[in-house]
């Protein structure tokens, strides 16, 4: 039963490790959209292309912390639903 756990653990982590290395990819592409549409101020480029620029990395970002919670959870769940199959099996 211990390897079980450890072997369960070991997934659940290696599975959020994932997800943080995919949400730092994605949240660094934001925050170069976002410190561009910054630099685009300084340049004086239209409004309409800084604004939609300004929620694109918005987007992107809320977007990305939103997937990254569900994925989270859902690996939670999946652990929590195995741990629960192992103690009603013994």
């Amino acid at each position: 039963m211990a390897d079980g756990s450890f072997k369960t653990l070991f997934h659940l982590l290696q599975h959020i490790l994932i997800a943080a290395i995919l949400f730092c990819a994605v949240a660094g592409i934001a925050i170069l959209l976002w410190y561009a549409t910054v630099m685009m101020d300084q340049y004086g480029v239209p409004p309409q292309i800084r604004v939609t620029c300004f929620w694109l990395s918005e987007f992107f970002f809320w977007t990305d912390v939103f997937c990254a919670v569900v994925y989270v959870l859902s690996e939670v769940f999946k652990w929590l639903k195995e741990i629960a199959a192992s103690l009603k099996s013994t």
